[in-house]
């Protein structure tokens, strides 16, 4: 009987993580208005760190992997999309500031 190895994509995990943590993230700050946009801005090294160690992990636990070129898409996708939401909520606080000049 022929046996099937499931083999793991690597970054799927990470980007499924960060999905979830940036999305719960941008619900306590824009309903709660509990954690700042600048927060939410500089956890963006922690997007590189998952993702470093799900590769490590991966690399040791099996012999052959592969990158999953879509969910490493959406992490630098999503990692933008927290920068320029930061850009923006800074943007809004100063408005005034900004338009004296």
């Amino acid at each position: 009987m022929m046996e099937t190895t499931r083999m793991h994509k690597t970054g799927t995990i990470t980007a499924g993580v960060t999905l979830i943590a940036f999305g719960v993230m941008f619900v306590f700050s824009t309903i709660f208005n509990v954690l700042s946009y600048e927060f939410v801005f500089s956890m963006w090294p922690f997007i590189l760190v998952g993702l470093g160690v799900e590769i490590l992990i991966t690399n040791m636990l099996t012999d052959k992997f592969v990158y999953d070129k879509s969910a490493v898409f959406v992490i630098i996708l999503m990692s933008f999309f927290a920068m320029g939401m930061a850009c923006m909520d800074i943007c809004i606080k100063h408005a005034d500031w900004i338009c004296s000049l």
